[in-house]
């Protein structure tokens, strides 16, 4: 699926020539979600305003996750999108951020009478992750040992409804989404405090980069930021 969105060249920095980029993003609300065949979500809207605001051309395209993360990190003028930010990835791309700042859990099955579990306990269980999801990255730091990698959120989701895993990595405000669905997760324990962001090609132009960051800034202090993650869904203060 590809969304085409094209902004008028006002903003002051128009003058340069015009550079297409190419952003690609997975299914993972209350983030980014296709809505009805229209891509939505709390990354979603902010990116579409702030691309306004620049006047770059754009499209979106949703792939599997693996797929849109390497061909960001391989090709000039494309990001993937909702992307935490972490040291080793840091350093591999230009970055537009904080899309978000996010509470990261590890959610279980929904448990009548579940007993409370610390990270500690979590790590001798199987923890389910998918391919270049950050997840996998931290499970190893976190020091689990039984590591399971599915292709895809939904597989890992559908995994730890079968049994088949103990735990997944995932994001509070996503738990609290699957559950409005009526899919039997919840929290079993936090993990970590996540900044996530657009994460650009390390050879996309400063020039590019800065005004998109100039622009989420602006929404950040005028609000603009913040109506959007309270109507998603997305904790503002995690």
């Amino acid at each position: 699926m590809t969304l085409s969105f094209l902004a008028a060249l006002t903003a002051p920095w128009a003058s340069a020539a015009p550079v297409d980029l190419t952003l690609y993003t997975e299914v993972y609300p209350p983030f980014n979600y296709n809505n009805s065949g229209r891509l939505t979500g709390s990354s979603v809207e902010q990116l579409k305003l702030i691309l306004a605001e620049t006047g770059l051309s754009y499209t979106i395209e949703i792939l599997p996750w693996a797929r849109g993360y390497n061909l960001a990190e391989m090709e000039p003028s494309t990001c993937v999108f909702s992307t935490m930010i972490t040291p080793r990835r840091a350093k591999r791309f230009k970055w537009v951020a904080p899309l978000y700042r996010e509470t990261q859990v590890l959610a279980r099955r929904q448990q009548d009478h579940a007993a409370p579990v610390t990270l500690a306990q979590a790590r001798r269980s199987v923890v389910g992750v998918y391919i270049n999801d950050v997840a996998a990255e931290l499970a190893q730091s976190d020091g689990f040992e039984q590591i399971d990698t599915s292709p895809s959120m939904n597989t890992t989701v559908e995994k730890l409804l079968n049994g088949r895993v103990d735990f997944i990595y995932m994001a509070h405000s996503t738990v609290d989404r699957l559950r409005e669905q009526g899919v039997a997760i919840e929290t079993a324990v936090e993990a970590y405090h996540a900044v996530g962001g657009l994460a650009c090609n390390a050879q996309t132009p400063d020039a590019v980069i800065a005004p998109l960051q100039s622009a989420l800034d602006r929404m950040i202090a005028d609000g603009r930021q913040a109506e959007i993650l309270t109507r998603f869904g997305v904790s503002t203060t995690p």
